[in-house]
């Protein structure tokens, strides 16, 4: 096109398309439908801004192995425990989004052992990978320390060859900017466990029923939605007793920003009829 074209175009795009400025003048919205359209610009606003500081931190960054915005990648340790607190394998140092630390034992587990991730902050989100069966998963550790029980088979709340054969490998990583911000399960967490923890997301409940753990709050969060039986995996759910008002919540150990939520409904009936309705 030439010169006078291109002035003709710009001048339609820029004057005669539309009539009003933008979608708030001239509407017909009701309340409802403004505070929805006013959430959704919010969430653009934010989005921009993570945008705007993603690519700041790619044309700062002068080497790709180095984390965005951090002038030297973060140090972890990882620690294989027994029962009584001795270290039976470690290994320490940096990390990378693209370079895990990682850690392999050739053992068997025993009662009591447990891995102990330390990120060497007071307050830190990264990403760890204890089984492959589990998959990695993105955590928040209040006090910068993971630490995870591994459980009795007996519990039957995990995958059969989770925590089996060897050797038993480890892995923990910073997360980059774009997989923090990005849009995700935020509450999925197969390393949540049971009771007082520093590490998130982690779900609790006014009751489980017979503290099995096949219907621990957890299993909520675990990531397996399977849901037309109830019982060891993978149909593990939360189930609560029957007793009184009911309630389940999951703590994320951070701020963080929600768009929606979904609820995956256990529907084993006849046994399931118990639910009639809840509250958000």
């Amino acid at each position: 096109m030439d010169r006078a074209e291109l002035d003709l175009l710009a001048c339609w795009i820029d004057l005669a398309v539309p009539f009003c400025g933008d979608y708030t003048e001239a509407n017909a919205w009701t309340d409802a439908e403004k505070e929805r359209y006013a959430h959704f610009l919010a969430k653009r606003h934010t989005l921009e801004a993570i945008e705007a500081r993603n690519i700041g931190d790619l044309l700062a960054a002068k080497d790709n192995s180095l984390c965005a915005g951090l002038e030297a990648p973060p140090t972890y340790s990882i620690t294989l425990l027994d029962a009584g607190g001795n270290s039976i394998a470690t290994q320490t140092g940096s990390a990378t989004p693209k370079q895990p630390r990682r850690l392999a034992v050739k053992r068997d587990f025993q009662p009591g052992d447990r891995v102990w991730i330390s990120a060497g902050t007071n307050a830190a989100t990264f990403a760890v990978n204890l089984d492959p069966a589990l998959g990695e998963s993105c955590v928040c550790a209040t006090n910068g320390v993971f630490e995870f029980p591994f459980p009795d088979p007996k519990q039957r709340i995990y995958p059969p060859t989770a925590f089996t054969g060897s050797p038993h490998r480890f892995s923990t990583r910073p997360l980059a900017a774009a997989e923090l911000d990005g849009y995700r399960n935020l509450a999925r967490n197969p390393y949540d466990v049971r009771g007082a923890t520093t590490a998130f997301p982690h779900a609790t409940a006014s009751t489980e029923c017979r503290h099995e753990p096949v219907f621990a709050a957890r299993c909520a969060i675990d990531g397996f939605v399977e849901n037309h039986h109830h019982g060891g995996w993978p149909n593990q759910s939360w189930g609560p007793d029957k007793s009184g008002d009911q309630w389940w919540q999951v703590d994320f150990g951070r701020k963080v920003q929600v768009d929606k939520v979904v609820i995956h409904l256990r529907a084993d009936f006849p046994h399931d009829k118990t639910w009639t309705s809840g509250v958000l």
